[in-house]
C-alpha cells in the first residue's frame, strides 16, 4: 500500500488547527522561528513522509498513512 498524506481524521480538530496555521501566516504554531522549514507542511513532516514513517505531524494537523 502506498503511503499518503491526509489531514487529521478529526474534522473539528483539523478545522481548528488549520485556522491557527492561517492566523500564524501559514507557519506551524509550534515553531519558534518563521523560516521556510517551519512553513506548514514543515520540513520535518515532509522528511517524515519521504522516509516512509507513518504518523502525525507534531502539531497534529496532518498524518502520513
Amino acid at each position: 500500500m502506498k503511503i499518503k498524506i491526509i489531514k487529521t481524521r478529526n474534522t473539528r480538530k483539523a478545522k481548528e488547527r488549520k485556522a491557527a496555521v492561517d492566523a500564524n501566516g501559514g507557519y506551524c504554531p509550534l515553531c519558534t522561528e518563521r523560516t521556510e522549514d517551519s512553513k506548514c507542511m514543515c520540513k520535518e513532516f515532509i522528511d517524515q513522509y519521504h522516509s516512509g514513517i507513518r504518523g502525525a505531524c507534531e502539531y497534529g494537523l496532518y498524518e502520513v498513512i
